[in-house]
């Protein structure tokens, strides 16, 4: 499994090294096409079982250092005007690790040729040993604790040496409390035995629910009751659920009918939408191939797991290595995706597209691609979605990580520190750890698992308290006493201010830096002497100031803050300084220096979110004017003392790409002129403290491809507002926040067909609202800190179909205050 995906990663990286034409001598060409060669044949002779010997692993690891480290050297030399500008003279620095280079992979060619062969028994074996039930004859994956009421568990299921260990602390713990447990997919009868010894019966009302597919488990249980069974979903059931997941496929899934069903039998839920996700992204043609690959009979539970491993082996490399990195991040943790793309091109997952390709397609277009892929092929969970439809949470479902995490580790793609539930024996032996997972504090024990070879480190180690040293300590270790080190990835969010050596800036292929909630308030002036930084998260830090060397940070494309001053801006950059950066959010703009001496040079942003003081709007307003690949724009003028401030026009109608736009404070315009403002492609829009004292609707009703429109505190203060017939044909979701003003809101026949969602929030003098029973589609309402006589006009007015929710909240004067910022 591990070997595979390095396999991938080495051919990958070897391509490029011939695409990027570095290299210059003909026979090292040859060698790096006979290592691909080499690699693709390996590749190959597992597409059957999916399996890669595991002594190939150290094999390919050690050409990937090498590959590598002459990256390393690449990076390392100056880069004088004539190197920079003569790219016919840029081989000239390195001759000596070209050479070094041909050395290793003459050593990989032959450590290849005399690795054991694999007979087709022995691979089928290894398939066989990927597809078993990875829950059974574990104790410590017999179950998952899923909930303890009343009982913080925070402290358990990290460091507890064994189980006895636990069960002490966790009688002691429960032995004067009142607790509901939940033990979930129990799987043998001695486990439950073993986990009932630490759960005291003090007489109090405490209960355990208790799931699993045994029923020797359930008998044993609780033999004075009979146990609540699950009923199994019927054919039709199985068939109708299978529709759902593949409807635009509908007439071909109608055509195979008989042979799918004859496959589907007993299945689980799981399990037919896996099968169905297989289909969905094969072509219809080839259906009859797929459908015979599925398992004969679903009726056992072995079958689940062939059907698990069936689907994985259906993904293309690439795939594989995202889908099995998910697994680095903890059970049931919920993923921000945009985290979980970066961190995938970051390692290089995607960089094995032909030339050509690679310039046509965005990377972070390609990610989200893979994703997307994923999801439809039900291996990624979408656990929480953007207001406009996007997926904004993810994760891993439960039965499919607890199959691939232990295979993952145990193969060596990468190891979690002190997760003992899975791997309780130790670190890898013939070779060094390449991606680093820390749960806990990182100690010594592992010092001679990890050196400068180390490729990512990612650390979910949230405990508060003092400084973490230990991560400055860790990062000299991953620094090679040259100097250098091959991280690619240093994700560190929410780890509770981490110490960063200034030896940093040795660390030249580092792409990722994640700090994001890490509560530091200050970052090493050598961040800018990274070279191949693609990524700096600072946001929800205290950081203040970004170092002048940020302009030397030439790859950067994603940069985020959290209300910056940009003082660097004072310092003239150079030409082409930071021209690839696509994404820039958290950025306080104080005066027009700031934009005149850096920030028009960047011309190339597709997202900005930025604060300005109203002295620099002027400045600001002309430069987002020359940004037309904009896609998202956020703009909030903010005064000395925190307060909204004037905003002013910019003309962003020929703005054709801009999608989603926040604006935040006073424009003195009249409705009209918002024609001017907004361009017609919007398809989210937020507007807050602007005080337009005519009835926008009318206008913004025009725009065809709005979906959401969010009017916040003060956006608008007139007494009404008027929905006319026809406008917003495609509006699905509409919140009016703190509009303190509006008196009547009236809905006309015809208009917002498509609106889903309805939210009103504290517009406490809004007397009526005419013509909600105009909303065909209406389906949720939702009212917060409304007057009960309004309340009670909603109720009447709406149809009956439509979910009402009414909250009040008690809300501070300071959460009123900042609640539309």
């Amino acid at each position: 499994m591990a070997a595979e995906v390095a396999a991938v990663l080495l051919k990958q990286k070897l391509q490029n090294l011939l695409d990027d034409e570095i290299i210059v001598y003909p026979r090292l060409k040859r060698k790096i096409n006979s290592s691909i060669v080499a690699l693709q044949q390996l590749l190959s002779s597992s597409d059957d079982t999916d399996v890669i010997g595991s002594g190939a692993l150290p094999v390919i690891y050690k050409a990937e250092d090498i590959v590598d480290t002459f990256l390393l050297k690449r990076a390392q030399r100056p880069r004088g005007y004539f190197i920079e500008t003569h790219r016919s003279f840029q081989y000239l620095t390195p001759l000596w690790s070209q050479k070094d280079l041909g050395k290793g992979l003459k050593k990989f060619l032959n450590d290849l040729k005399v690795l054991p062969s694999h007979s087709s028994e022995h691979n089928n074996q290894e398939s066989r040993v990927l597809s078993q039930d990875p829950r059974k004859g574990s104790l410590s994956s017999a179950c998952r604790v899923v909930w303890l009421l009343g009982f913080d568990c925070s402290s358990f299921g990290q460091g507890i040496k064994n189980f006895c260990v636990l069960g002490d602390m966790l009688f002691k713990e429960l032995i004067d409390k009142r607790y509901l447990i939940v033990l979930d997919d129990v799987w043998d009868a001695e486990a439950w035995h073993r986990l009932t010894i630490p759960l005291p019966d003090s007489k109090n009302g405490s209960r355990v629910i208790l799931t699993s597919c045994n029923d020797e488990v359930m008998k044993l249980a609780d033999p004075w009751n009979l146990p609540l069974h699950l009923c199994k979903l019927t054919n039709e059931e199985r068939w109708e659920l299978l529709w759902k997941q593949m409807k635009e496929h509908e007439g071909s899934l109608t055509e195979h009918k008989d042979e799918i069903m004859a496959k589907l039998c007993h299945g689980s839920p799981l399990g037919i939408v896996l099968l169905g996700g297989i289909l969905s992204n094969t072509e219809p043609s080839e259906w009859p191939r797929k459908i015979d690959k599925f398992p004969s009979s679903c009726e056992d539970e072995s079958a689940f797991w062939d059907i698990l491993t069936l689907s994985y082996q259906e993904l293309s490399p690439e795939l594989k290595a995202c889908f099995l990195y998910l697994g680095i991040f903890p059970k049931a943790l919920e993923v921000w995706v945009q985290r979980l793309l970066w961190l995938w091109l970051s390692e290089g997952f995607l960089d094995g597209l032909p030339g050509k390709e690679r310039k046509e397609w965005e990377p972070e277009d390609l990610a989200e691609s893979y994703f997307k892929i994923l999801v439809s092929r039900s291996l990624i969970e979408v656990t929480k979605w953007k207001l406009d439809g996007c997926p904004k949470m993810c994760r891993m479902p439960g039965d499919i990580r607890e199959f691939f995490f232990p295979k993952s580790v145990d193969s060596g793609l990468f190891y979690v520190h002190e997760n003992l539930s899975f791997r309780p024996n130790g670190r890898p032996k013939d070779h060094k750890i390449q991606r680093l997972m820390e749960y806990l504090e990182v100690k010594n024990s592992l010092d001679s698992s990890i050196d400068h070879r180390l490729r990512s480190f990612v650390s979910f180690n949230s405990a508060r308290g003092m400084a973490n040293r230990h991560i400055g300590m860790f990062l000299k270790k991953v620094i090679h006493k040259r100097g250098l080190g091959l991280l690619k990835v240093l994700d560190l969010e929410g780890v509770y201010k981490p110490v960063l050596p200034e030896s940093m800036c040795n660390l030249l292929l580092l792409r990722f830096l994640g700090l994001r909630s890490t509560v530091l308030d200050s970052i090493p002036s050598a961040i800018g002497d990274l070279p191949c930084l693609e990524t700096l998260d600072l946001k929800h830090t205290i950081v203040t100031a970004i170092p002048s060397t940020i302009w030397k940070a030439k790859n950067l494309r994603h940069f985020y803050m959290n209300e910056v001053h940009f003082d660097v801006f004072c310092h003239k950059p150079s030409k082409g300084s930071l021209t690839n950066l696509h994404t820039l959010r958290g950025l306080y703009v104080g005066d027009t220096n700031a934009v005149v001496s850096g920030l028009d040079q960047l011309v190339n942003l597709q997202k900005l979110g930025l604060t300005c003081h109203p002295y620099s709007l002027g400045a600001v307003a002309k430069w987002i004017e020359q940004l037309i690949n904009l896609q998202s724009l956020k703009l909030r003028s903010i005064d000395e003392f925190g307060k909204p401030s004037k905003l002013k026009v910019i003309s962003m109608a020929q703005h054709h790409n801009l999608c989603n736009l926040y604006l935040l404070g006073s424009l003195r315009i009249s409705a009209g002129q918002l024609s001017t403002v907004l361009p017609s492609c919007l398809g989210k829009l937020t507007l807050s403290m602007l005080k337009l004292e005519n009835d926008p609707m009318p206008l913004l009703g025009q725009l065809q491809d709005l979906r959401i429109l969010r009017l916040f505190a003060d956006s608008f203060v007139g007494p009404q507002i008027t929905c006319v017939s026809g406008g917003f044909p495609k509006l699905r979701i509409l919140k009016l926040w703190m509009l303190d003003k509006l008196l009547h809101w009236t809905v006309q026949d015809r208009a917002m067909p498509l609106l889903q969602e309805l939210e009103i929030r504290r517009c406490g003098e809004l007397k009526n609202s005419d013509g909600l029973r105009h909303l065909p589609n209406l389906n949720e309402i939702v009212l917060t800190n409304m007057p009960q006589s309004f309340v009670e006009e909603v109720r009447r007015s709406s149809r009956n179909d439509v979910i009402l929710k009414v909250n009040y909240w008690k809300l501070s004067h300071y959460q009123v205050k900042f609640s539309c910022l």
